[in-house]
């Protein structure tokens, strides 16, 4: 409590500094984020200029979300098996942690036993789920043949001119955060992944982050999700509400801001392209970016 004239004003609680193992993890994200920043100011600015912020939600381009195969029965029925795998592995692990001396490893198990529920498992199950239905793999999920240079080039562009907007995003909310008092934690994996020293585990946890979780989690928020719910409502709010959903299923309060801007822009992209490969793609970038810092931060 700090008396000024005859106020008296009660500071917000700021967040912990963060440990020292993590600062080399948080100059390499500030830096390259405050770039990325600036690089994508003149590619934004280009895109309103050319189109409006109209173009980006464009009722044509997004009423093409309405004509995919998925359906809201197919994305619920996904998320009930994908749900009940989840707590099957989590019940299992809760049950046999005790019996072994796992304390050293265990939040990397259990990362890792996660990672086999939710992004292997999801993996196969949307596959098999597909053809059960009948559906042409690259149709179903929005993947056009022979489209990976397109989808590199694109979605390199379009994640650098949505980075200004992403950025401002989790600036504003980190300051609303730490005016409310609220207490400031990174993700848990952030940390875990930060503190595994062995190159195998290190190695999977980038392999999940930079290839593995992009093409999931699009596939299936932006694959399945985003035109199941656009058959039943509008499709901007099924953009708004897919992209709630990405936010809330990372489980993170500080990074929910960032995420939710993120996904939009990813939905964005993918509408307008009409090709999930340049959201995979971003995604991908996107995590690079604090994968590649928590390894050199883990190694130096």
């Amino acid at each position: 409590m700090i008396g000024v004239g005859f106020t008296a004003v009660t500071l917000p609680a700021m967040p912990s500094p963060p440990p020292e193992s993590l600062m080399p993890v948080v100059v390499w994200v500030v830096s390259l984020y405050g770039l990325l920043f600036f690089a994508g100011l003149p590619l934004f600015f280009r895109f309103v200029a050319a189109e409006g912020l109209r173009g980006l939600v464009h009722p044509e381009r997004m009423l093409w979300l309405k004509t995919r195969a998925w359906s809201p029965l197919d994305a619920l029925g996904i998320l009930a098996v994908l749900l009940g795998i989840n707590l099957t592995l989590s019940l299992g692990y809760s049950v046999l942690q005790p019996l072994f001396h796992w304390r050293d490893w265990s939040e990397q198990a259990w990362l890792v036993i996660q990672s086999i529920a939710f992004h292997w498992m999801g993996f196969l199950l949307m596959i098999l789920w597909a053809q059960q239905r009948g559906f042409d793999l690259h149709a179903a999920f929005s993947l056009p043949r022979h489209r990976t240079r397109e989808s590199l080039v694109k979605g390199l562009g379009f994640l650098t001119g949505a980075m200004p907007v992403v950025i401002l995003s989790h600036v504003v909310f980190f300051i609303a955060l730490v005016l409310a008092g609220i207490p400031i934690e990174a993700q848990d994996v952030t940390r875990v992944i930060a503190a595994t020293d062995h190159w195998v585990a290190k190695g999977y946890f980038v392999l999940l982050g930079v290839v593995i979780a992009p093409i999931v989690e699009e596939m299936l928020f932006r694959g399945i999700l985003l035109p199941a719910l656009a058959s039943v409502v509008h499709p901007l709010l099924a953009m708004v509400g897919t992209s709630l959903l990405f936010a809330l299923f990372h489980a993170n309060l500080l990074s929910f801001a960032v995420l939710f801007m993120l996904s939009m822009a990813l939905s964005c992209a993918m509408i307008q392209t009409r090709n999930l490969g340049v959201s995979i793609v971003m995604h991908a970038l996107f995590n690079a970016i604090p994968m590649t810092a928590l390894v050199m931060g883990g190694f130096s």
